[in-house]
């Protein structure tokens, strides 16, 4: 029972990291802009997460607040979105005022996103090689323990359903959420109707970052964090395209992916190791990794098939000239 617990509380993390990211995803593409720097601004966000919670800890240098207080978690995460938010502003900068292009630009901020967490968490910066940013946060869950079923009831579950509630009233069902689809399919006939098109762009790219955010924060709050995030913000477009841009599909596309991921990580793992003989494990390794490409080659799959029935926003990705009517 305790390896079932483990692998679905496993299942359940990654799902919620990715199905946040995804999520953010969706709102920058929705008002045109394709944004390839989730996985920097996941990780401006993971950074946030690690300065505030060290700093709000026994370990930090501002407070005397005791590890297991459970309002860290939640002001990290807090400031985690903060650090997000303010990051994509980059991006709108650059495609927005200085009309450059999406993709590059996005590459050029995870780049640069790398750059600053990397230097930020290494420890030889701290003076001390030894020294690392302690920024170890009890989970706020009804059990902390990822071996026992209780920790299913955490609040990254909470967050998830919540912004996925949250994000298809808002994208559906208020006169906000359709304009706000109309800028990413055609944003010169929402200029006509009097809307103000940059507005709009500058709110999806700024929720977007607020929720990529959110997401590293989710991320650093179990995994070491040294300035990247393993590629999830890469995993997140891949979950964006096979739900179609539809949230209410996310959650579920999430978890196909984060089953597999964790599936193939617990095969390569020392649990399984323990269970099994040598000559099964050794004969598993070799197979971990193709398990965990699963979900990939399953995405494509979708693609190819269903990407004519469901198309993205027809202007993402395509700078918005005022004067092409």
């Amino acid at each position: 029972m305790e390896n079932i617990a483990f692998i679905t509380n496993e299942t359940l993390f990654f799902a919620c990291v990715l199905g946040l990211a995804a999520i953010a995803g969706i709102f920058a593409e929705r008002s045109g802009t394709v944004n390839i720097a989730i996985e920097g601004t996941m990780s401006m966000g993971a950074l946030g997460y690690c300065i505030i919670s060290a700093l709000l800890t026994s370990g930090g240098r501002i407070t005397g607040a005791n590890i297991d207080a459970p309002g860290i978690e939640i002001i990290s995460l807090i400031f985690a979105a903060l650090f997000g938010s303010l990051f994509s502003l980059l991006l709108g900068l650059s495609t927005i005022k200085l009309k450059a292009e999406h993709t590059i630009t996005g590459v050029a901020l995870n780049l640069l996103s790398v750059g600053i967490c990397a230097a930020i968490m290494n420890p030889s910066l701290l003076g001390n090689a030894q020294k690392q940013i302690d920024h170890t946060v009890r989970e706020l869950a009804l059990s902390t323990n990822y071996n026992e079923f209780g920790n299913i009831l955490s609040f990254k579950l909470f967050l998830l359903i919540s912004v996925v509630v949250i994000s298809w009233f808002a994208l559906n069902k208020t006169k906000w959420g359709l304009r706000f689809k109309a800028v990413g399919e055609n944003p010169q006939a929402v200029d006509v109707a009097g809307i103000n098109v940059y507005k709009y762009k500058w709110m999806g790219i700024v929720i977007s970052g607020c929720i990529a955010g959110m997401a590293g924060g989710v991320f650093a709050q179990k995994l070491p964090f040294s300035g990247q995030t393993n590629g999830f913000g890469f995993l997140a477009l891949a979950i964006m395209i096979m739900s179609h841009w539809n949230v209410l599909i996310v959650p579920v596309c999430a978890l196909f992916f984060g089953f597999f991921q964790q599936i193939g990580a617990w095969l390569l793992g020392v649990e399984f190791a323990n269970i099994v003989s040598t000559e099964t494990n050794d004969r598993v390794q070799k197979i971990g990794e193709l398990i965990k490409a699963i979900p990939y080659v399953l995405t494509l799959i979708s693609i190819m098939a269903f990407s004519k029935l469901s198309p993205g926003p027809a202007a993402s990705g395509i700078n918005y000239d005022k004067s092409k009517r």
